[in-house]
């Protein structure tokens, strides 16, 4: 892979972390210990992360693209944002980039920014942070106080970077596929 796409793969999410890092020095509301992915079961994990698969599907199906202000969106993103990762031979890249930003977002949103705003505000400024027009908002308010009720529900921050992750590789393979078979 190119210099560009791994700056792609890992930039942004470094950046993130380290904001949670410096914003938890000063909040001091997330540690370390706590449930692991030991402690989940794998019904829990299909059970969280299948409406995330299903979201995925929904977002990136033929209806909900001629949408205008979507449809528009994902193909500006999917031409000039990420493109280099959907031209790969393999979904890896697709997968290192769900992975991550699974990672990243969940460590900020969920596990430093839930605790101190609840899960109202902490979902408004995950879609504040992914907002690029009024739908985007609303279906990532969604998604948002989707990931905040797994974490409060299930104590695990886990789940919530699973479920975001499946979210995002689903949404990302699927716009890849219709990148090599165009929309």
């Amino acid at each position: 892979m190119s210099t560009r796409v791994w700056l792609i793969l890992i930039a942004p999410p470094a950046v993130i972390v380290l904001i949670a890092m410096a914003l938890n020095y000063w909040l001091d509301v997330f540690t370390l210990s706590g449930s692991g992915l030991k402690d989940i079961s794998p019904e829990t994990l299909v059970a969280t992360s299948a409406p995330m698969v299903a979201l995925g599907y929904f977002l990136t199906s033929k209806p909900v693209l001629s949408y205008r202000p979507w449809g528009d969106l994902v193909r500006a993103v999917t031409e000039s944002a990420i493109a280099p990762l959907f031209h790969a031979k393999t979904l890896l890249p697709i997968l290192l980039v769900s992975i991550s930003a699974g990672v990243s977002e969940e460590l900020l949103f969920r596990a430093i920014m839930q605790p101190k705003f609840g899960l109202l505000g902490a979902a408004v400024i995950f879609a504040l942070a992914h907002c690029a027009n009024a739908f985007m908002f609303f279906v990532v308010l969604f998604i948002g106080l989707y990931l905040g009720f797994l974490l409060r529900e299930y104590q695990n921050l886990w789940i919530a970077i699973i479920a975001h992750s499946v979210l995002d590789f689903v949404v990302f393979a699927r716009f890849r596929r219709d990148l090599i078979r165009p929309m």
